[in-house]
């Protein structure tokens, strides 16, 4: 979303899940469905003890290395104390909708501003449209919170309320869930036999269309940089670190200068923050 060239792609999550599954198994990778970490030391030798809940059993676990891959919560990082700088309070208010048979969207991602924060919308499997409000979580309306509300405000848009009209069909079991969707990252991603991956180490607004791409890089330069380490190479974690806050500052000048493009309402709260940042 920063430059316009090159195409953009949808990806089916729960299919690419699925296949990343596989190949794991196929590579041996051990799941462990149902469980919850609940604490974690080191002992002398800086070897780690995890006691974990599976499936209502307490257990304790050894391992000589650990990842944070838990998402924005970063599990592993707040066990160990680390912090997380915030740089906004974005939220996203998402709502998937059924289309009427007959109407058809091409398959764009469809992004309006509006004054307390920007529209997205995309069509998903099953001639579904995907919708979400963003605005920072000071600023919500509470009325958002109501179907009917966030319905007739989606359609209110004038550009995707013109694509839509009223080939939107409200589902008995439709609701709107509420995400975190700020810019963040832990103030340290990385210390003695551990690192943080993906959204726990570096979390991107929506509006960079970056998140699984730095996700995917990530995970690359980790597993290689946590083989390096177990080597002995006492540099490859701080060299993992330096790589991803270099790009981390690139990524929040390239966001300013995104948001700044959007002019009409420069005196909202809302785009003011990201006007003054």
């Amino acid at each position: 979303m920063f430059q316009t060239y090159g195409n953009g792609w949808h990806l089916n999550r729960l299919n690419f899940e699925k296949q990343l599954y596989q190949v794991s198994k196929y590579q041996a990778v051990e799941w462990l469905l149902g469980c919850k970490l609940l604490r974690v030391k080191q002992d002398n030798n800086k070897n780690w003890q995890l006691t974990v809940n599976c499936n209502g059993k307490q257990q304790t676990w050894g391992a000589r290395f650990l990842v944070d891959a838990t998402g924005r919560i970063a599990k592993l990082a707040r066990c160990l104390g680390i912090k997380r700088e915030q740089y906004d309070r974005l939220i996203a208010l998402a709502c998937p909708f059924k289309l009427q048979l007959n109407h058809t969207i091409a398959n764009y991602t469809y992004i309006e501003a509006v004054e307390n924060g920007w529209w997205y919308a995309a069509v998903i499997p099953g001639n579904r449209l995907m919708t979400v409000f963003m605005t920072d979580a000071d600023l919500l309306d509470k009325a958002m919170l109501n179907l009917d509300f966030y319905q007739e405000l989606f359609s209110q848009t004038h550009l995707i309320g013109a694509l839509v009209k009223d080939y939107l069909i409200s589902e008995l079991n439709n609701k709107i869930t509420i995400q975190t969707a700020s810019s963040s990252h832990l103030r340290q991603v990385f210390g003695e036999n551990w690192l943080a991956v993906g959204d726990a180490a570096f979390a991107y607004d929506p509006i960079s269309s970056y998140g699984i791409a730095s996700a995917l890089g990530g995970g690359f330069y980790a597993g290689n940089a946590i083989a390096d380490h177990l080597l002995g190479k006492r540099e490859a974690l701080p060299a993992y670190s330096f790589i991803h806050e270099k790009n981390y500052k690139l990524y929040l000048e390239m966001l300013s200068n995104q948001y700044q493009l959007e002019k009409r309402w420069s005196n909202n709260l809302f785009w003011k923050r990201r006007h003054c940042a």
